[in-house]
């Protein structure tokens, strides 16, 4: 049974990694294409802080309830 709760952290933490991992390769390609003067799309320019403050309060959550469980 330990293994079962140790592959559901396991992909937790993965998925939470992943989707930092992807808000930031949007920001830094916004700023690349900002500083190059290249046109970014518009939607995408609007959404990212929504993202990176949803991903933030969701991995918060995450955080908070996989370590209550674990004590």
């Amino acid at each position: 049974d330990n293994l079962g709760d140790w592959s559901s952290d396991v992909c937790s933490s993965d998925l939470l990694t992943l989707s930092i991992s992807f808000i930031h390769t949007l920001m830094y390609l916004f700023y690349t294409c900002s500083a190059l003067k290249l046109p970014f799309p518009t939607f995408l320019k609007k959404s990212l802080t929504k993202l990176q403050i949803t991903q933030f309060l969701v991995g918060g959550a995450s955080e908070s309830l996989s370590s209550k469980v674990q004590h």
